[in-house]
Formats: C-alpha cells, sequence, structure tokens
C-alpha cells in the first residue's frame, strides 16, 4: 500500500452482504496504532480526508470508513431502505478485522467524531478486547436537558416533531432539508431518537446492554472537545465521558488559537494539525492525564 495525501479507496463486504467502501493510509513509518475513523451524521467520508492525512503525518495508520448512505456508499435512505445502529456497529466490526489485517500487531483506536463518537462508545462494548483506546472528538449527549436556550427547544421539536413525522410521511429523514444530518435511515434516526429522549444507548435488534458494556471497558478514552462548540457543551460532552467508568480517561479542549480556526463542531476537521498531535501526544502517553 503505499502512501498518499488522498488515501487508498478500496471496498469490503459487510455482514449483511453490503459494500463498505474504506480508505486507508499508511505513514511514513512502521505506525504506533491503526485509528479507525468513523464520520458524524450526515458527514461524507471525503470531509476526513485532511485530518487523515494529518494523522498519518503523527505516525498513525488510519482507515477512514465511510458511512451507510453517505458519499461511496452504495446505499441510500428511503422507505424500502433502512438501517439502524446495529448494523453501524456490525460495519465498525468488518473495519476492525481490515485493520487488523493490514497492520497485524498493531493496537487499534475508534476516532468518532460526533455520531462517530456515540458509535465508537457503543462499540467498546461490543468489540471490548479488540480496542486499545477510542478517541471521542465533538461528540456529546442530544439529550435536551443537557442544553439551554434556543438549542434545546430545537432538539425537542426535532426528537418529538420532526423526526416522527418524517419517517411517517417520507419513509427516511431528510436531514439535508432540515439543516441537521444528512438523508439518514429511519431505522438509524429511531435510534439516535432514544438517546436524545432518554439519554440511553440502545441499538435495535440488539441484545447487549450498551451502557453496561461501556462501563466496563478498561482501555484507553480521550475525550477531544473544540471550546466553542456550541453542539456539544460541556455538559453534553461529559454526559458520555461519565459512561466511561473503568477506562483510564484523558479529556482535551482546543481553543480557537490552538486550531487556527473557529473552534466549532466542524471546522477542526479542516484544520486539523492540533487535534492529530494532541491525540498522538495523548497515545503516546505525552498529554493531560
Amino acid at each position: 500500500m503505499s502512501h498518499s495525501a488522498d488515501g487508498e479507496w478500496f471496498s469490503a463486504q459487510a455482514v449483511d452482504g453490503t459494500a463498505l467502501p474504506l480508505c486507508a493510509w499508511q505513514p511514513p513509518r512502521p505506525p504506533r496504532a491503526v485509528i479507525l475513523l468513523l464520520p458524524a451524521l450526515g458527514v461524507p467520508a471525503q470531509y476526513y480526508q485532511p485530518l487523515a492525512q494529518a494523522l498519518a503525518g503523527q505516525g498513525l495508520a488510519v482507515l477512514l470508513l465511510e458511512q451507510r448512505g453517505q458519499g461511496r456508499s452504495p446505499l441510500r435512505a428511503s422507505r424500502q431502505q433502512s438501517w439502524g445502529f446495529a448494523a453501524c456497529l456490525a460495519d465498525i466490526g468488518c473495519a476492525l478485522e481490515q485493520a487488523g489485517a493490514r497492520w497485524p500487531g498493531c493496537p487499534r483506536l475508534l476516532l468518532g467524531h460526533s455520531l462517530g463518537g456515540h458509535l465508537a462508545a457503543m462499540a467498546t462494548a461490543l468489540y471490548p478486547t479488540q480496542l486499545a483506546g477510542v478517541v471521542l472528538a465533538a461528540c456529546g449527549s442530544p439529550w435536551r436537558r443537557l442544553y439551554r436556550g434556543a438549542t434545546r427547544w430545537q432538539l425537542e421539536l426535532l426528537a418529538r416533531v420532526l423526526l416522527p413525522l418524517s419517517l411517517r410521511t417520507l419513509g427516511y429523514y431528510p436531514g439535508h432539508r432540515i439543516g441537521f444530518g444528512g438523508r439518514e435511515a429511519a431505522g438509524l434516526m429511531r435510534d439516535w431518537s432514544v438517546l436524545a429522549r432518554e439519554n440511553r444507548y440502545r441499538a435495535a435488534g440488539l441484545d447487549q446492554d450498551l451502557e453496561a458494556g461501556i462501563r466496563a471497558w478498561r482501555g484507553r478514552m480521550l475525550l477531544l472537545r473544540p471550546a466553542d462548540d456550541v453542539l456539544v457543551p460541556p455538559a453534553a460532552a461529559q454526559s458520555v465521558a461519565e459512561r466511561f467508568a473503568a477506562a483510564q480517561t484523558v479529556q482535551i479542549t482546543l481553543s480557537a488559537a490552538q486550531i487556527g480556526a473557529a473552534a466549532d463542531h466542524y471546522r477542526w476537521v479542516r484544520e486539523p494539525q492540533a487535534a492529530a498531535a494532541a491525540i498522538a501526544a495523548w497515545w503516546a502517553g505525552e498529554g493531560p492525564t
């Protein structure tokens, strides 16, 4: 596999036979770990190429997983085509196998942005022995009680009115029109709405107690939060972090000065040097504790 700024795209087969687009970056020296990068809701994998390249520059191999229904995925959400958290978590398991095959013996980490962070958290309950570490970036619970002002009521409107109405009338969630997420599957958004209404992880079709699994996981966890992220206030980020009761937890807040751009929900991905350096230092044991 050659080192490239754009990475190397290839396809794996999911448990249900769906093609899973993946993009791999090989650092110029033997990697200290391999990071499986999980995008935010409705964000295509292509958006994360600057971050993946910056992580490779820090000596970390990267495997970027395209989210179902986005970018290069052959799926598009519709009344006839749906999936939920369970399928996304199975895709993560498949991608972890790919990472192990490409970089045998290399510690495997998950880096999840926003929804990707929630999926990464749940994955620790399903693949505890395969994961050495997890990075939750700009990731906070969407439970309305953790928010104030207009954002609180917007979340309430979305979870209790707009989402049920769109799923009933369209059979999918038109986030690209509403302004939150992309075109998303009904099953995915129903699972998300449980988190928004009850602050509880649930994946329809899975019997595992995901909350208990997260509490029991003993790996290393980094909570990375842009300082001015209005979509993830400190209380929302802490609500996710405190689930990791047995993990070795580090929390880092990145300012606009460190990022070199607005410290919001998305810009750190496109101006990734501060985040990549923080992640590499954390994994090397050189960051704050």
